[in-house]
């Protein structure tokens, strides 16, 4: 047997409204840029990183709950203020976004959000570059001035293997990079070795993440201005030592170079 049950109009009419539901007509409350679902909800209508057909960049962020956010780039000089970084402002959805005042020459660079003072990769990026220590978020723009260091699918491409090894003058596990010139697992014969490190602060992964030297060497292998080689990118930072000389003073990575890897 059903029982029917009444509810007091002012009471449903409550009851809807908490529920957030609306009457046909009315105009909804300002939504938010976030979005739920997970891994599969759909990708957001907005980027955050578009290049604008003039050369500038515009950043964006979905940060409802902020109250100061910005990007960085130790590479973007010219258009991101080093260290303070680019201020963002926010919409009514809570959606933050700015764009450079002039335009970004092309080339690969890191960036970050920096939100209510963190620094944060791009929760939206699907490229990265790891430092000594945590890492950030990368774009490319797009031209004839970065097309050295571009990918071209019209030529062959080398690999690159990311290996561990362990490192018995310092006792620990360690990383390098190694990339491969094309033709490099159908023959026997012997290659040259550049041993590429890198600046203090970055990591083994910078050379090919954010510097894009196999993609170089790729093209200038095509092109007939450089020989087939082999380049070594090691981890040039090795762990700190208690009173030990510091970061640049530190001589261990030259023990564990030539004695392990």
């Amino acid at each position: 047997m059903r029982t029917l049950i009444r509810i007091p109009l002012p009471l449903a009419a409550a009851c809807l409204l908490a529920s957030g539901a609306g009457f046909a007509g009315e105009a909804p409350a300002h939504a938010s840029c976030a979005q739920g679902g997970g891994f599969l909800a759909p990708p957001p209508a907005w980027r955050s990183v578009e290049v604008e057909a003039d050369g500038r960049v515009t950043f964006r962020l979905c940060a409802p709950q902020a109250t100061d956010v910005r990007v960085t780039s130790p590479d973007a000089n010219g258009a991101i203020p080093f260290g303070a970084g680019l201020v963002l402002a926010r919409d009514d959805t809570g959606l933050w976004s700015a764009t450079t005042s002039v335009p970004v020459a092309p080339d690969n660079y890191r960036y970050s959000f920096v939100v209510n003072g963190v620094s944060l990769p791009d929760p939206l990026a699907t490229t990265f570059s790891r430092e000594r220590t945590g890492g950030q978020s990368t774009f490319e723009v797009p031209g004839e001035a970065g097309r050295f260091q571009a990918y071209d699918p019209a030529i062959a491409h080398g690999a690159v293997t990311e290996f561990e090894y362990w490192s018995k003058a310092l006792g620990i596990k360690r990383r390098a990079h190694v990339y491969t010139p094309p033709g490099y697992f159908r023959d026997s014969r012997r290659y040259p070795v550049l041993y590429l490190v890198h600046g203090a602060g970055d990591s083994d992964d910078n050379w090919t993440s954010t510097g894009h030297a196999h993609y170089i060497l790729d093209n200038l292998i095509a092109a007939g201005k450089a020989r087939p080689m082999i380049i070594v990118m090691p981890n040039g930072h090795t762990p700190e030592r208690a009173g030990g000389p510091g970061l640049l003073g530190n001589t261990d990575f030259g023990r564990d170079l030539h004695e392990d890897l």
